[in-house]
């Protein structure tokens, strides 16, 4: 079973347009997702913006968000990872404060971050003290190819290119 924490962007994406990325948290297995209570905060903070992009009533749209997501995705409150956000904080810090919740819930459950957020996943990459994965790497461990594989293939798209 592959374990996941999702970013907010990554939900806001299935939302807003990723037929991808939808297609993927619908999968039965074998993936298992999990995100922090923050990302509710944060698809709030653009519910403006995303009902822009969004070809559904609001009626829809928070069905979605409060029967749907909740069902495919775990939603883990602070409390569940509250020992890690120390830490966490001190990695985000680095290059994004905001996804401090993130990285502690990937941290408390042992887990690699799917994201769109090609700073997270660089500094995951340097720095080691997390993983961070974007969706190519996503599709590719369902596939059933190796995490060893698959992180190669990250560090050239986000390392090895970048030094080119």
């Amino acid at each position: 079973m592959i374990r996941l924490v999702i970013d907010a962007n990554i939900v806001i994406s299935a939302l807003v347009r990723s037929r991808r990325i939808k297609d993927l948290l619908m999968k039965k297995e074998p993936m298992e997702f999990f995100t922090p209570a923050y990302t509710y905060f944060e698809i709030l903070k653009n519910y403006d913006k995303i009902t822009k992009y969004v070809d559904l009533g609001e009626g829809d749209l928070l069905f979605i968000l409060t029967q749907i997501i909740p069902k495919k995705i775990r939603i883990c409150g602070e409390q569940f990872y509250f020992d890690k956000i120390p830490e966490a904080y001190e990695i985000a810090k680095n290059f994004d404060e905001k996804d401090t919740p993130f990285i502690a819930l990937s941290l408390k459950i042992n887990a690699p971050i799917w994201t769109g957020d090609k700073e997270m996943i660089r500094y995951g990459l340097k720095s080691g003290k997390f993983l961070a994965l974007d969706t190519q790497a996503v599709e590719d461990l369902a596939k059933g190819k190796e995490l060893e594989k698959v992180l190669e293939d990250l560090k050239e798209r986000y390392l090895i290119l970048e030094n080119k």
